[in-house]
C-alpha cells in the first residue's frame, strides 16, 4: 500500500459526515493472506455507535467509487482446477 493509497483512504473518511473530524483516521496492516495484504481502517464516530456495519457500508462504497474512478482493480486469487477422470471411466477405456 502506497502513502497515496493511505491519503485516500483518509480523504474518503473525512468526506463522510459520521465520521469525527478531530480525531484523524488511520490505516493498520492487519496481516499477510495468500493472495493479499489485509488492512483494518480505523475512524471514530459519534452518530453511528448502535451501528458501525452503517458507516462501514458508506464509506465501503466511496473506496469502490474511487478505485473505479481511478481503474484501480482489485485482484482475486487464480484457482487451477485439474479434473481427473472417474475410476469407472478407466475402466471402461476412457468411457463413463
Amino acid at each position: 500500500m502506497t502513502v497515496e493509497m493511505l491519503i485516500v483512504l483518509g480523504v474518503i473518511a473525512l468526506a463522510n459526515s459520521g465520521v469525527l473530524k478531530d480525531t484523524k483516521p488511520d490505516v493498520l496492516f492487519a496481516d499477510f493472506a495468500g493472495s493479499a495484504m489485509k488492512f483494518n481502517r480505523r475512524v471514530w464516530t459519534c452518530e453511528y455507535i448502535s451501528q458501525p456495519g452503517v458507516l462501514k457500508n458508506q464509506l465501503h462504497y466511496e473506496i469502490a467509487k474511487h478505485f473505479r474512478k481511478q481503474s484501480i482493480e482489485i485482484p482475486y486469487p487464480q484457482r487451477d482446477f485439474h479434473i481427473k477422470q472417474p475410476p469407472q471411466a478407466k475402466e471402461n477405456g476412457g468411457k463413463a
